[in-house]
């Protein structure tokens, strides 16, 4: 039963897509992951859903909730660069600490 309803959920179209965030690095990660912590939510919390409220504002909120929590999370974990941003990173100090010497001499 709860299957069913997750799948007519995931075919209604009426997920929130999150516009204003598309830009972000791996949007479509967060996305899916959001969107995979609000069915298990569901599954597990079908009984607080009220009737009196349409299914899909419901299920928007709480994915809103868990997409929120996720960017959350993004935003206080510390960088991480890859080897190329670490060199790109100490080649531009490199010059800018050359520059400064060069132009201290003069």
């Amino acid at each position: 039963m709860l299957n069913r309803l997750i799948k007519k959920i995931q075919e209604s179209g009426k997920l929130k897509s999150f516009v204003e965030w598309q830009n972000l690095p791996d949007f479509e990660d967060i996305y899916h992951e959001a969107q995979g912590k609000t069915f298990t939510e569901i599954c597990k919390n079908i009984y607080k859903y009220d009737p009196e409220h349409k299914v899909m504002a419901w299920v928007n909120k709480i994915l809103e909730w868990r997409f929120l929590d996720l960017l959350r999370q993004i935003r206080n974990r510390p960088r991480m660069f890859s080897l190329d941003e670490l060199n790109s990173i100490n080649n531009d100090a490199d010059s800018h600490a050359s520059k400064e010497s060069s132009d201290k001499s003069v």
